[in-house]
């Protein structure tokens, strides 16, 4: 483009193409080969060993009639008159028999010929070549069309020595290949080998079409032109890199669009996809550029993108300020870090931009891109650094740097040399812990299809001792058999399949510690299949595995991080022993899990549980715990990589003066995170988090992830992902969570776990109750287990259950106590409350409703009233992810029952700004001392009944939200309470219809009064936001489907689904149709009729008025003026 600088209007091939192209003349410069002048004595000796089959050709005329002559130009070459004819037919003659391979041997006969008649006559020869074939005994055919590239390497080598050539031999070799374009064959080689000559090439795009298909490389390395590639259409690459590389050096921008298509079918596979984003990356072009932007959050793209920014600054700036200054503050793109880092490290550009001088480099700018540039461009200005002399010795000397650090233990380095204590036996006791209520959840039972009630447990324990038994019917007598006779068998089961891992945890809840060898050995083999299994064992040979898990690679990590936190301090004696003894691995496990354990409970606690082992063991353990940490750091410390230099990252703030970092700091800084992994991370991170001001640190910390990115996601620096969790904030969670629920479309299931640990690390309210609801509402049900596992975690950690965490992690986002929030625009001010829906809105100081935030104008404030607006825009977003998640947990409390205590309720529920809005719109139950009580909650946050009368609960009293059927009679009088205090319910609640089982339903486990009911796809698939599983066949197809929803007593109600009217055989169908109802066996799979065994007579009421309401709304008519969506 003429507005861009001379650079900005050339293709800049990279290496990784420029090394594979076909050379073109007057294309990219390319180093060729020179000719092999001892090629020709080499031709001569093979030529001498076949010369029996040359003259058997000569002899028989070439051939039935030999129309080419080719006998007598034989003759003629061999008698010093070179003829190109007669070369090619000898080097084709030679060929069969010759010791060399194809491409070997024709590699030697074009440097001979070259050598020894010139470069034209080698080109007019290897077209006759390519032209002829020889048969034994003694013809030479010509050939009409080819089939195979056989010739490509031959072919690129004579077009390599001619794109190189002078100006005279190059025309003579032109010219006289003139000479050799009389068959298909040859115009398209001679087109290959001097591609310039475009009349040439027209007539082999109009002639071949039928060819192009097959030989798409060649195509491509010969069209120069828009007609051509027109001409060509739809012709793409078929992975083919010198292809590519050829076509970008020939066609330039032409070729962008048909790079782009290559690049979203994406069949190739990952060095096609590379090369086709290394060629739009060379582009000169506007189109070439948004090709890559928009598909900047796509695999491997973005390293392209850096590339193309590296060739073309200036269009960078111009193409991306706009996009970069537009994006949403919790968007995860890294267009802004990669423009924010390209003005970094450009200072003349960056000075340019914010001046907004039209005449230099910014002269094809719009105003709208001027203005963009400008603001980016301010808004890296530097502040002044601190002096080396301001900072501590940890960042103008770290220990890594100093000389004479001594020696390390081989996992770390430590100042003091290690204590040895021989002899020291970690206690032989192998104890189950579990977690309150885990036992439980574990031994609930598991039905699938096979399975059913009548056994003859003794027989199948005959043929389990035979190893005739199915795995399956295994796992079941052991979970359900009789305990007194299967336990003595427990000890020999090793069950092989995958399929029988449903049944793992019954049988451990049932045998503990029976199964811990063979899920050990499980474990030790699948660490992320089997790990989670050992959670609840503790002994020594367990802490040995997880200690050496704990220093292991991300798959195994998270389990041993998981361990440790759940026993603390009871881990310890069972470490010491290793933690003591000879230097090597296991002792260097041991004391990294030490450590890591002293980071969690302190180190007071963990000296302490070493005393079992002795005074003299408790002093060596204080001893190496009290070594500053700041001296305990790996071996070889990690070091950075260019995409990390502090040159291209923003400044670090210390929090006193406001001053920057130097970037010598920066550097030890980007060291000590490069230590980082999740749950682990060198002390002297903890030093730079409070020597630092939090925002900047923050700001630091995500623009050194997203040059990660930008440099292409390397596994292993995969700490830039990690040391989030140490200098996040919540935007920083906000902006992370979008990636995190993104990476799993495109290959990126490990980094999204890895991502959830970021937010567990991170913390915060805000973090964790994204974590929640990536564990809630993520539609990869794989992340979906991860994140609703680390859930559990965070809270068993905190000795909490998964919903006591999610009730404490509901952001504030920043309410007054009374829940309200105040706009202050300076001389005017509103106030925020918020609906039964908790949608927010405003209100003037005189309590009068708005419409809307008004925007700010000419009278307000110019400082506060722009960030009231923006604060309250904020809190609409936020809020709105929020409001339907804790309105949906408290709709399912009312189904499951669950309970509050009355602490709990008063801070949790009641003190909370947010949740007061909706926990005050429903009515509540006290049970107390064998009493329940129906209550609401007055204004005044106190608890009064149906007839406001206050209530006080007493500390032993437990809370739930009131179902229509606990309220019975008094529903109707509760519906006119809440009637005559006007108060909205964010669901219904006291005008619910209570759904009753029919009298034969009572004694049934069919509910057959729905069965044989179309129902629309549209309901089904919304089944799981309302808390039933869907599984078996593929909805809407021949095979059925089913719903299944648990209830309590390890049951579990199933919706078997048909497909309805149209549907079967493949052909998706807009409705379903309901098979059956019935009541089965609980717990996740395939469904299972429990044979009559349960009725629904016996299930809890509650849990049977929701099943009902959820059928009922599944099978109701269909309104004409409904639209079902399939």
């Amino acid at each position: 483009m003429s507005d861009q600088s001379p650079n900005e209007d050339q293709v800049i091939l990279p290496e990784s193409l420029r090394g594979v192209l076909y050379p073109r003349r007057g294309g990219a410069a390319v180093p060729v080969a020179e000719v092999d002048g001892s090629a020709v004595a080499a031709v001569r000796e093979v030529e001498r060993r076949v010369r029996p089959s040359i003259d058997l050709v000569v002899a028989e005329g070439g051939g039935p009639g030999d129309p080419l002559g080719v006998a007598g130009r034989i003759g003629r070459h061999l008698d010093g008159a070179p003829d190109p004819v007669g070369a090619a037919a000898i080097a084709r003659i030679a060929l069969s028999p010759s010791e060399l391979k194809f491409d070997a041997w024709l590699r030697l006969v074009l440097d001979a010929w070259a050598a020894e008649h010139g470069l034209p006559f080698a080109a007019c020869a290897f077209v006759e070549f390519c032209r002829h074939e020889f048969r034994p005994p003694g013809t030479i055919v010509e050939l009409d069309d080819f089939e195979d590239p056989w010739w490509r390497d031959g072919a690129v080598r004579v077009r390599s020595l001619l794109a190189v050539a002078d100006e005279r031999v190059y025309q003579e070799a032109v010219d006289g290949l003139a000479a050799h374009r009389g068959t298909r064959v040859g115009r398209l080689v001679v087109s290959f080998l001097v591609p310039t000559r475009v009349d040439w090439v027209d007539e082999c795009c109009a002639a071949l079409p039928n060819s192009r298909r097959t030989n798409t490389w060649l195509w491509w390395s010969v069209v120069s032109t828009t007609d051509q590639v027109a001409n060509l259409d739809p012709c793409v690459f078929e992975g083919d890199i010198s292809a590519i590389a050829t076509a970008v050096d020939g066609l330039g921008d032409i070729v962008t669009y048909t790079l782009a298509w290559d690049l979203d079918i994406d069949v190739n596979g990952p060095d096609a996809r590379r090369g086709i984003l290394d060629a739009l990356s060379a582009l000169p072009d506007d189109r070439a550029f948004e090709m890559l932007v928009n598909r900047a959050d796509q695999r491997s793209v973005l390293p392209a993108l850096a590339a193309a920014a590296e060739h073309f600054p200036v269009r960078t700036l111009r193409m991306l300020a706009p996009r970069a200054v537009s994006l949403d503050a919790a968007s995860g793109s890294p267009i802004a870090e990669l423009v924010a880092g390209h003005l970094r490290m450009r200072p003349e550009l960056a000075e340019a931009a914010a001046s907004s001088d039209s005449s230099g480099v910014l002269s094809g700018f719009s105003d709208d891109e001027r203005t963009a540039a400008r603001i980016l461009a301010t808004s890296l200005e530097r502040v002044a650094e601190a002096p080396a002399s301001s900072l501590p010795a940890l960042l103008t000397e770290p220990p890594w740097t100093r000389k004479g650090k001594g020696k390390g233990t081989g996992t770390v380095r430590a100042a003091a040399r290690p204590v040895v204590i021989a002899g020291l036996v970690p206690p032989s006791e192998q104890v189950v812990a579990w977690a309150p209520g885990e036992r439980e959840r574990w031994a609930s039972p598991v039905r699938r299809a096979m399975h059913s009630d009548d056994h003859d447990w003794r027989k199948i324990i005959a043929a389990f001792r035979a190893g005739r038994d199915p795995e399956e019917l295994c796992g079941q007598m052991f979970g359900e058999g009789p305990e007194d006779v299967v336990r003595p068998f427990v000890k020999d089961w090793n069950p092989y399949s995958w399929d029988i891992d449903h049944w793992l945890r019954p049988v451990m809840a049932r045998f503990e510690g029976e199964v811990r060898p063979m899920l050990l050995k499980r474990a030790e083999g699948s660490p992320a299949a089997y790990g989670g299994r050992l959670l609840p064992f503790l002994d020594a040979e367990v802490a040995a595995l997880m200690a050496r898990w704990l220093t292991a690679p991300k798959a195994a990590r998270p389990t041993a991080v998981a361990w440790f936190s759940r026993h603390g301090a009871a881990a310890v004696p069972l470490l010491v022993p290793d933690a003591l003894g000879e230097p090597g691995r296991e002792r260097g496990d041991a004391e990294t899990a030490l450590r890591f354990v002293a980071a969690g409970v302190g180190a007071d606690a963990v000296v302490q549980a070493a005393r079992v082992h002795g005074g003299e063991a408790a002093d060596a353990v204080a001893a190496f715990l009290a070594v500053d940490p700041l001296e305990v750091y790996p071996v070889r410390p990690p070091k950075a990589r260019g995409w990390a230099a502090p040159e291209l990252l923003p400044q670090v703030l210390l929090r006193d003066t406001g001053l920057a970092l130097p970037d010598e700091a920066v550097r030890h800084v980007v060291t000590m995170l490069a230590m980082t992994r999740p749950g682990e991370a060198y002390a002297g991170v903890e030093v730079v988090r409070e020597l630092c001001e939090p925002g900047s640190l923050a700001a630091f910390g995500w623009a050194l992830f997203q040059r990660w990115r930008i440099a292409g996601a390397d596994a292993k620096s995969g700490w830039a992902l990690a040391q989030l969790g140490r200098t996040g904030d919540d935007g920083t969670v906000r902006r992370l969570t979008s990636l995190i629920r993104a990476w799993p479309g495109d290959g990126g299931h490990a980094k999204a776990v890895a991502g959830l640990e970021v937010l567990a690390e991170i913390g915060s309210d805000v973090a964790l109750t994204h974590l929640h609801k990536i564990a809630e509402r993520m539609r990869y049900k794989g992340l979906k287990a991860r994140a609703r596992a680390k859930a559990e975690e965070v809270a068993a950690a905190l000795g909490l259950t998964s919903d006591q965490l999610a009730d404490r992690v509901v952001p504030g986002f920043g309410l007054a106590a009374d829940g309200s929030m105040t706009l202050d625009y300076g001389p005017r001010r509103f106030r925020v409350g918020f609906d039964e829906q908790l949608r927010p809105y405003v209100a003037d100081e005189d309590g009068t409703r708005r419409r809307a935030l008004p925007r700010p104008n000419a009278r307000d404030d110019a400082r506060l009233a722009p960030a009231a607006a923006a604060r309250y825009a904020l809190l609409k977003k936020d809020v709105r992810a929020t409001a339907s998640r804790e309105i949906g947990r408290l709709k399912e409390a009312m189904a499951s029952g669950r309970r509050w205590a009355p602490a709990d309720f008063r801070e949790h529920l009641i003190g909370h700004p947010l949740l007061w809005h909706i926990v005050r719109r429903l009515v509540w139950l006290c049970d107390d001392g064998g009493v329940t009580t129906a209550f609401r909650l007055a204004e005044d946050r106190t608890f009064a009944d149906v007839d406001d009368d206050l209530l006080t609960p007493s500390e032993s009293a437990r809370i739930r939200v009131a179902h229509p059927v606990d309220l019975g009679d008094r529903l109707n009088d509760w519906a006119e309470v809440l009637a005559d205090y006007e108060v909205l319910q964010p669901f219904a609640q006291v005008v619910r219809v209570d759904h009753l089982l029919l009298q034969e339903e009572r004694a049934s486990s069919r509910l057959k009064r729905f069965e044989g009911i179309g129902v629309p796809l549209d309901r089904v698939l919304a089944l799981p936001a309302r808390g039933w599983e869907l599984g078996g066949g593929e909805l809407g197809e021949a095979s059925q489907s089913w719903a299944a929803r648990d209830v309590p007593g390890g049951r579990r109600v199933t919706v078997v689904l048909g497909p309805g009217p149209g549907g079967g055989r493949g052909r998706p169908a807009a409705e379903h149709r309901v098979v059956k109802v019935f009541l089965g066996w609980g717990r996740a799979g395939s469904p299972s009729e429990s044979g009559g065994h349960h009725h629904f007579g016996e299930v809890d009421p509650v849990a049977v008025s929701e099943i009902l309401a959820g059928l009922a709304e599944l099978t109701a008519p269909v309104r004409d003026d409904a639209v079902t969506v399939p």
